[in-house]
């Protein structure tokens, strides 16, 4: 289930515009010609998209990513409500193939530290991946505090 929490998370990690936008720059862009248009003639120049309706996309990307990642970590269903948050949190940012990549050879990367419950060194190796230097601070932060204690940030409660 995907709670409101989890989409009060993300709407604070990833922010909202309902335009196109440059995700490196966070301007707004425009189609050389013409509108610049997404999925059934969804003009994003003229009104874009609400937040109610990005929520509505949100939840259903959610849903898809959520499968994958019980598909592809065995340990996924056994994590608590929040802990797999904050997984599914790292896959809507890095895409779920970036995420599986958080494995060692020897066993000791992020998510194989995960799956056998060392929560606290599984934080610190996400806190020293090149995610961490990529994205800002407070995500990083957020995700790492929510492996570590297995309780929501302030982001993701407020009303």
């Amino acid at each position: 289930m995907i709670s409101d929490n989890l989409i009060k998370l993300l709407v604070e990690h990833e922010g909202y515009k309902g335009v196109g936008y440059d995700d490196a720059t966070g301007e707004q862009v425009h189609a050389p010609v013409g509108n610049l248009t997404v999925g059934i003639g969804f003009n994003l120049e003229a009104g874009g998209l609400s937040l109610s309706e990005c929520k509505t996309i949100l939840a259903m990307r959610l849903s898809s990513i959520i499968n994958e990642l019980t598909n592809s970590l065995s340990f996924f269903g056994s994590l608590d409500e929040i802990r797999q948050a904050a997984l599914i949190d790292l896959a809507y940012n890095m895409g779920v193939n970036g995420l599986l990549k958080f494995r060692n050879a020897d066993k000791t990367g992020f998510l194989d530290l995960l799956s056998n419950h060392n929560y606290v060194e599984a934080a610190v190796d996400l806190s020293n991946t090149k995610w961490a230097s990529q994205v800002q601070a407070a995500r990083v932060d957020d995700i790492c505090s929510m492996i570590t204690t297995g309780v929501w940030p302030s982001s993701a409660t407020r009303t």
